[in-house]
C-alpha cells in the first residue's frame, strides 16, 4: 500500500514540477514567463523580482555575463546613462535585459534579427 502511495506522490510531483519551462534568469523571485507575438514574430518574456532597487541593480550586473559570455555574440548595445537595458545579438536570437526599479525583464526573440528591428518590435513590451 505504501508503494502505491509513493508512486502516486512521485507522479504528482513530476506533473507539477516537470512541466515548468526552464528559467533563463537564474536570480530573483520568478514573477512570470510568457510567449508574446508582435507583428508575426515570437518573443519569450520572463520577469523576476527583487526586494528593492539595489538588489535588482546588483543582480543585473551578474546576469549580463550569463548571456554575454556566449561564443556566438555578434553585437552588443548598452544604455550607458543609467544601465537600465542591455541588448545582445547572437547568430540564433536577439535578447534584451531590462532593469525596471526592483524587477529585471528578459525579452528574447525566437529568430535572429538586428538590434534596431528588435528594439522597434519590443518598444511597447
Amino acid at each position: 500500500m505504501w508503494f502505491l502511495f509513493a508512486f502516486v506522490f512521485a507522479v504528482l510531483i513530476f506533473c507539477f514540477v516537470g512541466k515548468r519551462p526552464a528559467r533563463l534568469l537564474k536570480r530573483g523571485q520568478f514573477v512570470r514567463a510568457q510567449q508574446i507575438e508582435v507583428q508575426g514574430k515570437l518573443f519569450y518574456f520572463e520577469e523576476v523580482a527583487f526586494a528593492d532597487y539595489h538588489q535588482a541593480l546588483h543582480h543585473y550586473f551578474y546576469l549580463i555575463p550569463q548571456f554575454s559570455d556566449r561564443k556566438d555574440l555578434l553585437e552588443t548595445k548598452y544604455s550607458y546613462l543609467d544601465w537600465t537595458d542591455t541588448t545582445l545579438r547572437f547568430s540564433d536570437c536577439t535578447l534584451q535585459l531590462v532593469r525596471r526599479v526592483d524587477k529585471i525583464v528578459l525579452i528574447k526573440s525566437h529568430t535572429p534579427m538586428s538590434i534596431a528591428e528588435f528594439e522597434q518590435l519590443t518598444k511597447g513590451i
